[in-house]
């Protein structure tokens, strides 16, 4: 998939006009919010507030065609924007397009430090699409009517020292060391890196880190993982500061470039993984258990479809999540428990030396079904090789050649279960 962002011109006023009508026309017979949904503007209304002066709009393109639109209003004197009217067309949402084209947005404006946004605070999953790239609720809210309140959210950036108000503990370890940010995974985290450290910074409501911290004290001196130097947690996010893993991530364009070396280096990570005695480790995601947290998230509305595959729901697919839940308990199968990573995707394995030298993101971490790491694995190199993931194509790969670097017969089954069963969750 590749999306691709371009600026608004006047000729553009008929593509944005149909798309923010299309988008934005299910939400209205929904709420019926008459004085506030963009479906009920105008045509010269789009045009008169994609061009008042300070604002900027952008078309999203999928594939070169347009999908998509937002308008950016800029007040460069303060370093602040505000989102407005960001709108997909419905039949590409799910698809990460959304999420895909503010982070490329975000990277346009430098000089921006605070980004603001409103929306439904009724549809859960738009918020939690917002909160998993940063934004936070300011406690404002506005009520439209008995159904619709509209909820407002910020994204702050501090460019010079400490990155934001964090514990003291921590603060004093990190106070004036420089230090990167990493956007290359998917988890909704801020991962801060320093020389030494490297710190991560996530909201208590995406996740709950005190089982993360268990695992790795626990795994400390049988896997290579990041050493926990501190953990503490606030009223909104959670700090986890960590020893820096050496070594480049298993995505690394010189292992892309190499898959014969870098599948026998996959095997050999999830090898070690499988190797360790679970007993006595502090967490299990048993397939019962991620069963019932994937029934948790479809009944809140949390499923984040701007990250699903593009042929899970809609024509062809799942009607929506309760149908693919339904699914996914009819076909549930057998649980073969071991030590899994829960994450296994290529960022998350680091090699140095033609070895590994750690594993990172162990949010998911514990005794899981074997084959839940093997098909993420599987997508995960899919989609690297693919050009999903990093905007470059490695052609002639196959991701089934990582059954052979294990050693196992394919099941398709659990391939396909294990897949689905992650869209959920």
């Amino acid at each position: 998939m590749n999306v691709e962002i371009v600026r608004f011109l006047e000729s553009d006023l008929d593509t944005v006009f149909e798309i923010q009508k299309a988008a934005f026309l299910p939400l209205y017979e929904k709420y019926r919010d008459d004085d506030t949904s963009p479906y009920k503007e105008s045509r010269e209304s789009v045009l008169r507030k994609y061009t008042r002066e300070g604002t900027v709009g952008y078309l999203f393109l999928l594939d070169g065609a347009a999908v998509g639109a937002v308008r950016v209003n800029l007040e460069k004197e303060n370093g602040s924007a505000r989102i407005s009217a960001l709108c997909v067309l419905p039949q590409v949402q799910g698809r990460g397009i959304a999420q895909s084209a503010l982070r490329k947005i975000e990277k346009l404006h430098p000089d921006i430090r605070r980004w603001s946004l409103s929306t439904i605070l009724e549809e859960k999953g738009n918020c939690h699409l917002y909160e998993k790239i940063g934004y936070r609720k300011t406690g404002k809210t506005e009520t439209v009517n008995d159904k619709m309140t509209l909820v407002y959210y910020e994204k702050s950036e501090e460019r010079e020292g400490i990155p934001m108000q964090v514990p003291d503990e921590i603060g004093k370890l990190i106070a004036g060391k420089e230090y990167t940010c990493d956007e290359t995974g998917m988890s909704g985290s801020k991962i801060l890196i320093f020389d030494d450290f490297v710190l991560k910074i996530v909201s208590r409501k995406l996740e709950d880190e005190d089982s993360a911290v268990r695992v790795m004290r626990w795994l400390e001196e049988k896997i290579p993982v990041p050493k926990v130097i501190a953990y503490e947690k606030d009223d909104k996010d959670q700090y986890l500061l960590m020893s820096k893993v050496p070594g480049r991530m298993s995505c690394d364009e010189y292992y892309l470039e190499r898959p014969k070396e870098l599948l026998s280096l996959l095997a050999q990570a999830l090898r070690l993984l499988w190797s360790i005695d679970v007993s006595g480790c502090p967490r299990e995601r048993s397939i019962d258990a991620e069963l019932e947290e994937a029934k948790y998230r479809v009944e809140n509305h949390l499923v984040d479809l701007d990250n699903a595959e593009p042929d899970t729901f809609g024509e062809g697919g799942f009607a929506d999540p309760q149908a693919l839940l339904e699914w996914l308990h009819d076909h549930k199968p057998e649980y073969d428990p071991v030590l899994s990573h829960g994450d296994f995707c290529l960022p998350n394995l680091f090699i140095e030396n033609g070895r590994v030298s750690g594993l990172i993101d162990l949010g998911e971490t514990g005794v899981g079904d074997r084959w839940r790491d093997i098909a993420l694995c599987w997508r995960s190199l899919k989609h690297n090789f693919d050009g999903t993931y990093g905007g470059k194509v490695y052609p002639d790969f196959d991701p089934d050649l990582l059954f052979d670097a294990l050693g196992i017969e394919p099941d398709r089954e659990k391939l396909r279960f294990s897949l689905l069963l992650d869209e959920l969750i």
